[in-house]
This record gives structure tokens, sequence and C-alpha cells, in this order.
């Protein structure tokens, strides 16, 4: 079964970053279904949420909702010029697809040698 992981960005420093007057760099926060979160440091939560989709890529790196990946051509071993984000497809799929509305592939019917993850969402403007 997969796991129910989930991440977050936290954006907002703490009372004692602000106190120990340290640059503050946000970070991506993961947690599990049951655990607790401080949802005050999160000021776009409901935008920057992303659930595991339970995949790694060929790295062995976790594969987050709006992770932004490239896909390999199992053909030819070239890697996609350009990466496109991942989202969860309730229509024709039923799942994890990598692309936009029109034109997606399943991660699931992908080995994960043929996915490489090159960012998210929210940390790439472009997407």
């Amino acid at each position: 079964m997969r796991e129910l992981k989930f991440r977050v960005l936290y954006d907002l420093p703490t009372l004692e970053d602000k106190h120990n007057k340290v640059p503050y760099t946000p970070y991506w926060h993961y947690f599990e279904v049951c655990s607790t979160i401080d949802w005050f440091r999160c000021v776009n939560a409901e935008k920057t949420i992303g659930q595991y989709t339970g995949l790694k890529d060929t790295n062995g790196v976790e594969i987050y909702q709006d992770d932004i990946c490239k896909l390999r051509d199992p053909r030819t071993g070239e890697w996609s010029d350009q990466g496109a984000p991942v989202f969860f497809n309730q229509g024709y799929v039923g799942g994890w697809v990598i692309g936009n509305s029109c034109d997606y592939v399943s991660l699931g019917q992908r080995h994960p040698e043929e996915v490489k993850l090159i960012g998210n969402i929210h940390e790439s403007p472009s997407y």
C-alpha cells in the first residue's frame, strides 16, 4: 500500500529565527497524515501542499504533486527537452500523470528509470 505523505512550503520564519536575526530561507516540510504541522508558517498552504505519488524517479527521489519531471523515451533513451508538472487526473487515466490537461502520460505506466525530477512549479515560475 502506498504511503500517504505530503509536503508544504514553510515560508514564514519562526520567532526564534526573527530573534536570532538569521537570514530565513523558505523550505519544504514533509509530513504524514496524522502528524502535526504549524499551518501558521504556511502563507500559501492551499497552493503549495502536495501529496506523495508513491513513485520515485531515476535517482530514487520521491515524486510529489506539482513536481516537474522529464521523461526518457524508452526506444531512444533520450530525455525530453522540457519537463512537465505532475498532477492527479480523475478522468480517463484515474491516477498521477505528467503533462497538461490535454496531453499527458500516466506515471504509473512508466519505469522509475524513465522519469527524472527537475523541480516543482512553486520554485520554477515558468511552469
